[in-house]
């Protein structure tokens, strides 16, 4: 599946949990702009309409919340 990057975050890597019906995202992304420094990892969830969908994973990594600390 090819994501462009977008806000400076390359996709790496997809998450899919169904709870009550829905359909969650848990995107994990590289934050490209460190500029040879470590590379940070950026995690972002977010409901989508289909599974392995590059529009609804996009639009997870654009307008998605944070979920660094969810188990």
């Amino acid at each position: 599946m090819e994501i462009p990057i977008v806000n400076n975050l390359q996709f790496k890597r997809v998450d899919y949990r169904v709870s009550m019906g829905k359909t969650y995202a848990f995107v994990t992304c590289v934050d490209v702009q460190s500029h040879g420094h470590a590379k940070n990892e950026k995690k972002y969830w977010g409901e989508v309409m289909f599974m392995n969908d590059p529009d609804d994973i996009l639009n997870v990594m654009e307008y998605g919340s944070h979920w660094d600390y969810l188990p």
